[in-house]
């Protein structure tokens, strides 16, 4: 019998990227600037109010039991707006389980939450769907007419604990994890 699990899971992950790069096409960059909160989770208002920062693409962020909120920003071209718009969000993810490594909740920029972001489920749709019907309900669509995208995710970092089951470990808490992502 082949041992070569993890050779095969990467490959098929690559490949799942590959194919994802050819069915998805970008439409607009978005800007994302990143408050990290200190210590324990806080709520959006308190969130809203805090002083965000740049933060690039591919940037290494979250150390272990982290919360880390994300404003992402950008303009819709208007030759796209009738087209069936998604948001791809990788917050860094690694391995294929909801809510390992990283996580995180899509919220609207006047704190409606809009959807759960994992490894499994990447995608926030922007135009379509029960959950833009329900924003175009409550005349706060995720979409301005004008194109306007302006999205809020709160982003929960947590360690991989798979390969300490059942033993003691300094990751089991945060004042106790070390301090890289």
């Amino acid at each position: 019998m082949y041992e070569g699990r993890n050779i095969v899971e990467e490959r098929i992950e690559h490949l799942r990227e590959r194919v994802a790069m050819c069915c998805y096409q970008v439409v607009t960059k978005l800007d994302v600037t990143a408050w990290e909160v200190p210590g324990e989770p806080v709520s959006f208002s308190t969130a809203a109010a805090a002083e965000f920062k740049p933060f690039p693409s591919g940037t290494w962020w979250g150390r272990p039991w982290s919360t880390w909120w994300l404003r992402v920003a950008g303009q819709i071209p208007a030759e796209y707006l009738n087209s069936k718009l998604e948001l791809r969000i990788n917050l860094g993810f690694k391995g294929d389980w909801a809510g390992n490594q990283s996580e995180g909740m899509v919220f609207t920029s006047d704190g409606w939450p809009l959807k759960g972001v994992n490894p499994m489920n990447r995608t926030v749709p922007l135009n379509y769907g029960a959950t833009a019907a329900l924003a175009q309900k409550r005349k706060t669509p995720i979409i301005s007419p004008d194109g306007n995208l302006n999205l809020v995710i709160e982003a929960a970092a947590n360690p991989n604990l798979s390969h300490v089951i059942g033993k003691v470990t300094q990751l089991g808490d945060y004042h106790t994890a070390p301090d890289d992502p």
